[in-house]
């Protein structure tokens, strides 16, 4: 049981009650009437912590044509694993980032850092796609944004060609 509650919690869930098979229909009753512990949310501060503490991670959404069934394209999604906490989603971090300027381009740049770093062994896998990034409106706003995410992707030998950005929808 211990080994299930420490993958629970690095998954960010909670795990409110343990029963004994065989389960009795009233003992599933009682847990599940039970409210869960609530969590504290993040902060700001939490994320720029978990970000200079590479706590970031990437998960890859692929795109598939429908008409050949082939793999075009991957999407990079942020996902946050907060050590004690468990998953943070995005919807409880992303906001956070986009409130504050500075937040937001350490966010980026930690999403575009990672995804360069995973470049060689995507193509290894004989990925030859795009690899889609989603940056915020306030990236597009910093005239040193383009030089600088070229970088980044330069310093791996990812084509520019290959990364195309898409804005994210809230702005």
């Amino acid at each position: 049981l211990a080994i299930a509650r420490e993958f629970a919690a690095s998954l960010g869930l909670t795990v409110g009650e343990v029963t004994r098979k065989p389960m009795r229909a009233e003992a599933l009753r009682a847990a599940l009437s039970r409210p869960a512990a609530p969590q504290a949310e993040p902060t700001a501060a939490d994320l720029a912590e978990g970000l200079a503490n590479a706590e970031l991670l990437l998960e890859y959404q692929p795109i598939v044509a429908c008409s050949t069934h082939a793999l075009v394209a991957l999407e990079a999604l942020a996902r946050w694993h907060r050590p004690g906490h468990g998953r943070i989603v995005p919807d409880r971090f992303i906001p956070l980032a986009e409130a504050d300027a500075e937040l937001t381009d350490k966010l980026t740049f930690a999403v575009a850092a990672r995804a360069a770093e995973d470049w060689p062994v995507l193509t290894a896998a004989r990925f030859n796609g795009t690899l889609a990034l989603n940056i915020s409106a306030g990236n597009v706003r910093r005239l040193d944004f383009p030089e600088r995410l070229a970088t980044v992707f330069d310093a791996r030998g990812v084509p520019p060609t290959r990364i195309p950005l898409e804005i994210t929808e809230t702005v």
